[in-house]
């Protein structure tokens, strides 16, 4: 039977007002996931709970525990998102405080020639979180990347991207791990490691169950291709022309090209880009399309184009092979694609790497565990099993803890360690390289919403007149001239001067000298002339300079 443990729950209001609701706690369940950044819990408590607290998505919930006072671990800080009612009983749905990370969002450009940041990752890190959410982090909950070995970013990106998403980017990047401890209420930004637990978990004595070992070969590889590395070729194909067939389909995927029919040169164009053209690519098709289909000719079209060439790079295990390949040593292969694989050392590199996650069977089990706390997703635990004849050192991935106590179940095993290596995934770096110098191709634009008036300040006011002397044209006059339609006058019509005929075809923007707006001399229509040489000048009628207090 396990110890008892002593348990706190404890609810805050929207005022930051605490309660201790421990008393009508009927259960809880904490989880924490290795590669989960953010935590849950759901709890459960009778009706009679309303009695003394209201509960709201958002508030805050926090659970401690420990064998000696409550305190003795902080399990759990976090937040209501979903409640339910269902007779007697009322249950909450809980999310850490990382959450509200996902709740924001920022627009900001990182650059490491101008940002205060420098492209220091940690320090990108620390203005994310400290300056775009509502949570801490600071030197003692992040790891310092600013000098080692560590890589700097040359621009970092985001348009309306969540915090959440950014940092965990940020740690994909550096193969570090995200948390949000409880105990310090800051948000962790460090390297992943080997902490291991300082006790031995054996079977019998800390922990409570006979574990079920299991050895899955369902993921084995022991062999692999790798198709990434390429070569650069140049193909010729010839097509016989029949005066009728326009789309002609070369042999492999087609980048620059030269095409000749009958010995002449043809244009390359784009439809709906270019002008004129004799024939467009269709690359992923690997179709040559002639606008006008080659006259009638033996091997006349003359194809010459460009292709990466794939170089696939195998590697197998020997020893897999050999232990687990069955009666007739069969391998288990598998092939990858990878994009971001440019050299055929890249590819061996990557070959070798999967070989070494893969090539054995994982091994994981499930501890139930007594009169021990403290562990964290991650940590390498010791597991002596003498029933079983098993001593492994294996990596926690998942701890459930739930009330009542009756121990932490544990799943740990090999798989999770295997894979992380410790180390930066060389495709996931690459990768999200590409992906930031992509963003940096066109402007960052955000516009927002503001909810203030701005009023602007007048210097002065002056109003002015200036007469318009004509004959017979009438300005605004519904039957002898209406500004800005069709016809400005009508057939015939005079203003001031010579006759100007139909409105209508009258050029705007070339100067003619028979036009006269308000002189008989004549003005440039279209130009700054237009009615400059009218002898009647501005009168001005009023003029007002404001003062320093005035004039809004």
């Amino acid at each position: 039977m396990a110890s008892t443990i002593i348990t706190e729950v404890t609810h805050y209001d929207t005022t930051g007002a605490s309660t201790d609701i421990t008393s009508d706690l009927v259960n809880y369940k904490v989880e924490e996931n290795w590669g989960e950044s953010i935590e849950s819990a759901d709890l459960t408590f009778n009706v009679n709970v309303e009695n003394s607290v209201t509960f709201v998505e958002g508030n805050r919930i926090t659970i401690k525990r420990g064998f000696v006072t409550a305190t003795d671990e902080f399990v759990f800080d976090g937040m209501i998102i979903k409640t339910e009612r269902f007779g007697g009983i009322i249950k909450l749905t809980c999310k850490d405080m990382l959450y509200e990370a996902v709740k924001s969002e920022v627009t900001k450009s990182y650059d490491s020639n101008i940002d205060p940041s420098a492209g220091v990752i940690s320090d990108i890190f620390l203005d994310l979180i400290n300056s775009h959410t509502s949570l801490t982090a600071d030197g003692t909950s992040v790891t310092d990347t600013s000098a080692g070995t560590y890589p700097k970013l040359e621009k970092f990106v985001l348009r309306n991207d969540d915090v959440f998403d950014a940092i965990n980017r940020l740690a994909n990047y550096l193969n570090f791990y995200i948390r949000f401890d409880p105990t310090t209420s800051k948000v962790e930004f460090k390297a992943k490691g080997t902490a291991s637990y300082s006790t031995i978990l054996e079977v019998g004595t800390n922990v409570m169950n006979v574990p079920k070992w299991i050895f899955d070969t369902t993921e084995m590889i022991n062999k692999v291709t790798i198709f990434g590395a390429s070569q650069l070729d140049w193909r010729k194909e010839n097509f016989n022309g029949d005066g009728s067939t326009e789309d002609f389909e070369v042999a492999s995927k087609p980048g620059a090209s030269e095409v000749t029919v009958g010995g002449v040169l043809q244009t390359k164009g784009i439809q709906g880009s270019t002008g004129s053209f004799d024939y467009k690519v269709d690359e992923e098709r690997s179709i040559f399309s002639f606008e006008t289909a080659p006259v009638l000719g033996v091997n006349n079209i003359v194809i010459n184009y460009e292709t990466q060439i794939p170089v696939p790079v195998t590697a197998s295990a020997p020893i897999s092979i050999a232990t687990w390949g069955g009666p007739d040593q069969t391998p288990t292969e598998k092939t990858f694609y990878e994009k971001d694989i440019i050299t055929i050392d890249d590819a061996l590199e990557r070959a070798n790497s999967i070989l070494n996650k893969y090539s054995e069977p994982f091994i994981s089990t499930e501890l139930l565990i007594k009169d021990a706390i403290d562990f964290e997703p991650g940590m390498l635990v010791d597991v002596v099993d003498s029933i079983n004849g098993e001593n492994r050192s294996l990596m926690v991935h998942k701890i459930t803890m739930t009330y009542p106590y009756n121990g932490d179940k544990l799943n740990v095993g090999d798989k999770e360690l295997k894979i992380e290596d410790w180390d930066v995934d060389l495709a996931k770096r690459v990768r999200d390289i590409q992906r930031e110098m992509s963003k940096n191709i066109d402007l960052l634009i955000h516009a927002s919403a503001l909810d203030k008036q701005i009023k602007f300040k007048r210097a002065s006011l002056t109003i002015q007149r200036r007469n318009i002397a004509g004959i017979s044209g009438i300005y605004g006059s519904a039957t002898q001239g209406i500004y800005g339609q069709s016809y400005y006058g009508s057939s015939g019509m005079v203003w001031g001067s010579n006759l100007l005929g139909t409105w209508g075809q009258v050029n705007w923007g070339n100067p003619f000298t028979s036009f006269v707006l308000g002189h008989s001399i004549g003005a440039v229509l279209g130009t700054s002339k237009l009615g400059a040489d009218n002898p009647l000048p501005w009168q001005t009628l009023y003029t007002k300079t404001y003062g320093a207090t005035e004039g809004y």
